[in-house]
């Protein structure tokens, strides 16, 4: 289910990409640490004034490693009632020299449709035409509930409030004329609610029984190291005049580290034992070689019984002596022969054990040198996460023009709908 672990730690990122400004910025409480009362009546009043009928998150997740850094931007728009997003997100590289790879581009569109919701996806590639992807998704309750819960009354106000505990310290770290800068810190086993695996194995109705579990699975093993990683820290900007938030800024290192060793641990391959197909010949051969040498020994004591008969016959018939004494000597010479024929079987059967003893040992050779490059793989991947530092950046601003959220019409004529087990069909 290597697959889905992707996608569903995509989708874990997402949402916390997506509700960084309101779902961190919510949990706020102050029972925990040092907590200003002013600071958090500041906070508090901020987070209850970001439920609003639209917002532009622009995204910044950074990732800086020994050869460089990646860059996560994305630019999401959304209007909540009737529900439209538009997404545009890309990834690029900037090496020590400064020089740019891109990763990939793609924008997306989102749009309510009854009980399900419509997504349109370009095809991400830099530098090509736009291919167009269309992508019915039915919406069941979780998702309904949670994962569309764009700040709205009721709801929204009940979010806040099972969110508000996980604060562990606030304060105002700065300020100027227009802006408050709270420097806020966050209990992460309370900020990674184990509660949140269950909601995302829920989310896609498609999904089998087996994969729900062995995504619930995966999920609460990923929380459960996410509560135990360093606290959550950074700054959360208010704008004075609005009283709203306008900039949240995490040091995430901690939990991306988290991320990258759990998902490069789960894309390696159970070693498997290196099975040779030499030690199925072997072994065939030997069976063979004793079947012909079985064969051999019943036709030497067939010979040697017509030999007797032979004998027998030429005594009645007053045969020489002689010839008596050459059918017993042909009657030794055929067991002799027997006798050889089935030391060369043994002699067969022993190579073939010989054979199956070196397969045996070239088996448990490449095991050991398959688990010897996997170990200095992972030491360099460890060295790596290790090395890393992450940012997330998240701007808030009003919308400029919800007309852009309009899915294009050219979208929606040229989209190619992608049909459950990876059929195309021409959307309509």
């Amino acid at each position: 289910m290597n697959f889905k672990w992707m996608r569903t730690v995509c989708a874990f990122l997402l949402v916390f990409v997506f509700f960084g400004g309101n779902t961190m910025a919510q949990d706020s409480n102050g029972t925990l640490g040092s907590v200003d009362p002013a600071a958090m009546q500041t906070y508090t009043e901020a987070l209850q004034n970001m439920d609003q009928q639209n917002a532009n998150n622009d995204v910044q997740l950074l990732i800086t490693m020994p050869m460089g850094k990646l860059t996560l931007e994305g630019n999401i728009e959304y209007q909540k009632n009737p529900l439209l997003v538009k997404n545009d997100i890309k990834a690029q590289f900037l090496t020590k020299e400064n020089k740019v790879f891109p990763v990939f581009a793609t924008t997306q569109y989102m749009q309510a449709d009854g009980n399900g919701l419509l997504i349109y996806s370009s095809n991400g590639q830099q530098g090509k035409k736009k291919k167009w992807y269309l992508r019915k998704v039915p919406l069941t309750d979780p998702f309904k509930q949670n994962l569309l819960l764009l700040p709205a009354s009721e709801e929204y106000s009940q979010h806040v409030q099972n969110l508000t505990t996980a604060v562990k310290e606030v304060y105002v770290e700065s300020e100027d004329d227009s802006t408050q800068h709270l420097r806020v810190v966050f209990d992460n086993k309370k900020l990674f609610d184990t509660n949140i695996a269950a909601f995302f194995s829920e989310m896609d109705p498609t999904l089998s029984g087996a994969d729900k579990a062995g995504m619930t699975e995966v999920l609460n093993n990923l929380i459960t190291m996410l509560q135990n990683s360093s606290d959550v820290s950074g700054t959360i900007d208010i704008d004075k005049s609005t009283h709203k938030i306008v900039t949240a800024d995490f040091d995430l290192s901690d939990q991306i580290k988290i991320l990258a060793r759990s998902a490069y641990t789960s894309l390696i391959p159970t070693p498997t034992p290196f099975k040779s197909d030499d030690e199925a010949i072997f072994t065939e051969d030997n069976k063979v070689a004793s079947k012909v040498a079985d064969s051999k020994v019943i036709n030497a004591t067939a010979d040697n019984n017509v030999a007797n008969i032979n004998t027998n016959d030429k005594a009645a018939n007053a045969v020489a002596d002689s010839k008596v004494v050459n059918a017993n000597a042909d009657n030794k010479a055929a067991s002799a022969d027997a006798d050889n024929k089935v030391a060369d079987s043994k002699a067969i059967n022993a190579t073939a054990d010989n054979d199956a003893a070196n397969a045996d040992a070239k088996n448990k050779a490449a095991g050991t040198d398959a688990e010897n490059a996997l170990l200095n793989n992972k030491e360099a991947i460890e060295n790596l996460i290790n090395n890393s530092t992450a940012h997330i950046i998240i701007n808030v601003k009003p919308v400029d023009n919800i007309m852009d959220l309009a899915i294009p019409q050219n979208v929606r004529d040229s989209a190619v709908e992608l049909k459950m087990g990876g059929a195309l069909s021409k959307a309509k």
